[in-house]
Parts: structure tokens; sequence; C-alpha cells
């Protein structure tokens, strides 16, 4: 049996070990960036596979010695979430102002949390499978006739 309580908690205790890490990582780079204030200059259509249009904020920041600089997001959403003109918080590190990131939970965080919830769901289920593994023998089996093996004679 491929689903058994042993490893659907192991998967789930690695899910969320490997949510910690990079949750941790990416707190890291945090602490050791500047956050400014920049402004969506521009939402550029993704034409997507099935036909239809996702969009990609263009991001424009200043940062404190006058440098302007530009940056669009790695991944497209429709709706595009942001619009032009829209002022957002944008974290970036001395060592590579070339690649900041837009500071949003769901967008420095989001898919940590995915993964930390989604492996808590396996170990739940996994310690349900084994509650179950004794529980339902116990209770609906035991003194039940027919769990009783048939004596030949």
């Amino acid at each position: 049996m491929l689903l058994t309580w042993k490893t659907t908690v192991l998967g789930g205790l690695l899910l969320v070990i490997l949510a910690a890490w990079l949750a941790r990582r990416e707190h890291a780079w945090l602490r050791s960036a500047h956050v400014v204030h920049g402004t969506v200059a521009e939402l550029i259509p993704m034409r997507g596979g099935k036909g239809g249009t996702s969009y990609r904020p263009r991001v424009r920041f200043t940062t404190p010695d006058g440098a302007i600089h530009d940056f669009v997001r790695s991944y497209s959403s429709n709706p595009a979430g942001v619009s032009v003109g829209e002022s957002l918080a944008v974290a970036y590190r001395d060592d590579s102002p070339q690649e900041p990131r837009i500071l949003t939970f769901g967008q420095r965080y989001g898919f940590a949390a995915f993964l930390g919830a989604f492996g808590v769901f396996l170990v739940l289920l996994g310690g349900t499978l084994l509650v179950g593994r004794h529980y339902v023998p116990r209770v609906y089996l035991e003194g039940h006739p027919a769990s009783t093996p048939a004596r030949g004679g």
C-alpha cells in the first residue's frame, strides 16, 4: 500500500521543513534589503497557451542615491492584481539592485505558507490514518461474528 500513515506523516514533515527553510531564506534576504516605494509603470500583456491574456507589472523605483531602476515581475497573473500608477513597496539589496522584489506577504511568503499548510494537512491525515488503523478494528470488528475465524470440523 503506497499511502501509509508513515509515508504521509514523513512527507508532511518534509514539506513543513522545506517551507520553514524557504521562509527563513526569504526573511534573511529581506532583513539585509532596503525598502523603497515603487510605482507600477506598465502592465505587460502575456499571451497564454489557451489564448487568455495575463499581465506582468513593470515597476519603477528610485534608490536613495537617485538611480532609477525598472524591473518586471517574473510571473504574470489575470487579473493583474495591480494597476498602472499604483504605489508598491519594493525591497532591493545593494549587491543586487537589478533583482528587486515586490514586498507583499503573498509574494514573499505565499509559496512557503502553502507548502507549510499542505505539510500540516498531510501530518494530520497521517495521524488520522494511524488512529483509524487501530480504531476501526477495535470498534467494528471485535466481537463481531464475521471477524472470528471459522473452525473446520
